[in-house]
């Protein structure tokens, strides 16, 4: 069995590079909230320590707005597989009046242009955003086998007003974005419990899990600083 492994990116206080935008194109809802927040998610980044304001007055029956947007590069030489992203919100200030309704992963490139969605969520049953903690949805999304060079993921969470309006949460940027961006290496397995890593090329700690692996088993990697 040979298993990639996904970099996990850290969201963190760092204001995103391209700012708050309507990538993934245009359409219907894809519009910037009445108080949206963006922030950087980075690879072996620091967790984000300042909770951010989002929010929106789009009403009842809407698809919503774009109220928070997650920004990462993948590292040189990564590969874009398709898989499950999973997503995570930490809502650290509640509304019982706001809910999650959608999230789009898009690709763009090095200037901030829209290049492609990878993947949407659309679920039947909004997330409602009036407990505090944290939450995810996860997204299922394609491949991308040739990436341009300073190509970014960059994420939008609609939300919507369930009173028509202006509510609002405030998000601590502390959880990961993990999904679909590995170092370009596998575990392969031999035999129960034995694995031949290779092919990686990390910048910074990573943190691994491996399937398939015996009870017990423990993999102890050191990556120079």
């Amino acid at each position: 069995m040979t298993t990639p492994l996904d970099i996990i990116f850290q969201q963190t206080d760092t204001a995103t590079a391209c700012g708050e935008i309507i990538a993934c194109g245009s359409g219907p809802g894809f519009i910037l909230g009445d108080t949206p927040g963006s922030r950087l998610a980075a690879d072996g980044g620091t967790p984000g320590t300042s909770p951010f304001t989002a929010g929106t007055s789009s009403g009842p029956g809407g698809s919503g707005e774009i109220c928070v947007m997650w920004e990462y590069v993948p590292p040189v030489d990564a590969d874009w597989l398709a898989s499950n992203y999973a997503i995570g919100l930490n809502i650290d200030v509640a509304n019982g009046d706001l809910e999650w309704t959608e999230t789009y992963v898009c690709r763009i490139n090095s200037v901030c242009a829209s290049l492609e969605i990878l993947g949407t969520l659309k679920p039947g049953t909004p997330n409602n955003l009036g407990t505090t903690g944290g939450r995810a949805f996860i997204v299922n999304c394609s491949a991308v086998p040739a990436p341009g060079v300073g190509d970014k993921i960059y994420i939008l969470l609609m939300f919507r007003s369930k009173t028509g309006n202006l509510e609002e949460v405030d998000v601590l940027p502390n959880m990961t974005i993990v999904g679909g961006i590995t170092p370009g290496g596998t575990f392969t397995e031999l035999g129960t419990g034995t694995f031949i890593v290779e092919g990686f090329q990390m910048e910074s700690q990573q943190e691994l899990s491996l399937e398939g692996a015996s009870p017990g088993f423990e993999l102890d990697i050191e990556v120079p600083d």
